[in-house]
């Protein structure tokens, strides 16, 4: 957790559920057996040297605790996102020469007087790396869960890391360590390089406890620890590139059309008198045609092409088509002859066959 002489203090909200002081109580009290074993960071064979400063022995007294508080302010729901406790953190480095009873005890008489809200709990971990203490704090304000006020926005929370220095850490001989760039992916990834490959070309340095323990604790999440540990500056930030098809989609502002004034609308918007037949715009000016149709007229067929142009009155005219009709090289109904009636064309064609058979 901490590293040199560094002071370490950590403040979160408990995750939200209802039963979530039940289960920070269980990890704190070591009643969850599948937390202890060989590949825990728990040494069981130290949990006896752990110590309740305050609160109940169990994990179920620990969460009546805090109902009972509740109800004796008249709170008997919360809502689902509300905060149901605040834990806070605060450890000593292994190797730091110090009266940890003493230390402890001062750390939790600060966490009281500062936060001034109940304390359902408060477990010193001897069982670990390095002693730290778990503070599980319920925050209740006057007779209000206020989980957001007690917490604070991030101007509070360096009040608070600078609050807890001046009153404990720097009497303890801690130092108060700046606040750490926030490292982008690509940085943290190239850090984790540079640790592994250091690493590598130096493996003596894994026998030292301080590094092993870093690595566990933070190579994933956080390197900045280990870097400091192996005396590597940080990564110079990088820029991260983007894919071909994260550049191909991103979202762009719609674009003019080409060729389109102002006063003009985009192609597919022209009102219905305007539409002329899609079909034939590859014909040139004087072969298109257009449709000068009022409001309830018919539209037009256009001769060239025996197409009806496809407008709002053709979308809902399109079900009392024949089937015969139907072209569907085109995809849609076009005006074909009636093979039960007469072709005009067959009529002409017999006419000069007669008037061939009178000449001969």
């Amino acid at each position: 957790m901490a590293t040199s002489n560094g002071q370490f203090l950590r403040i979160q909200p408990l995750p939200q559920s209802v039963n979530i002081i039940n289960s920070a109580a269980k990890h704190n009290l070591r009643e969850i057996q599948a937390e202890i074993g060989a590949d825990s960071r728990i040494d069981p064979t130290r949990t006896h040297l752990n110590e309740i400063l305050d609160g109940p022995n169990t994990a179920a007294d620990v969460s009546a605790l805090a109902k009972k508080l509740m109800l004796d302010a008249g709170i008997t729901k919360l809502r689902k996102n509300a905060c149901r406790g605040i834990e806070v953190i605060i450890s000593l480095p292994t190797s730091h020469n110090c009266d940890k009873p003493l230390f402890f005890a001062d750390s939790l008489k600060w966490a009281n007087e500062y936060f001034k809200v109940p304390t359902l709990s408060a477990i010193v971990h001897h069982d670990e790396s390095e002693p730290h203490i778990h503070v599980l704090l319920l925050p209740l304000v006057n007779g209000r869960m206020v989980g957001s006020e007690v917490m604070g926005d991030r101007k509070r929370l360096q009040a608070l890391q600078t609050n807890f220095y001046e009153q404990v850490g720097a009497r303890y001989g801690l130092t108060r360590p700046k606040a750490q760039p926030r490292l982008s992916a690509a940085t943290r990834a190239k850090a984790a390089s540079l640790i592994l490959t250091t690493l590598q070309s130096n493996p003596d340095l894994m026998d030292g406890a301080t590094i092993e323990q870093a690595m566990i604790d933070t190579l994933a999440r956080h390197p900045e620890a280990m870097l400091k540990a192996l005396n590597l500056d940080v990564p110079s930030p990088i820029k991260p590139k983007k894919s071909f098809v994260e550049i191909m989609t991103k979202p762009v502002k719609p674009e003019k059309p080409i060729g389109v004034k102002r006063s003009q609308k985009p192609i597919g918007v022209f009102p219905a008198a305007e539409i002329g037949n899609p079909l034939c715009s590859d014909r040139g000016s004087a072969e298109s045609s257009s449709i000068e149709a009022a409001e309830g007229s018919v539209p037009a067929i256009d001769t060239a092409s025996n197409v009806v142009p496809f407008n709002d009155y053709q979308r809902s005219r399109d079900s009392d088509q024949s089937s015969q009709q139907w072209d569907s090289d085109r995809g849609e109904f076009v005006s074909k002859p009636d093979p039960s009636k007469p072709s005009v064309r067959a009529g002409a064609q017999r006419e000069v066959d007669r008037m061939l058979k009178r000449i001969v």
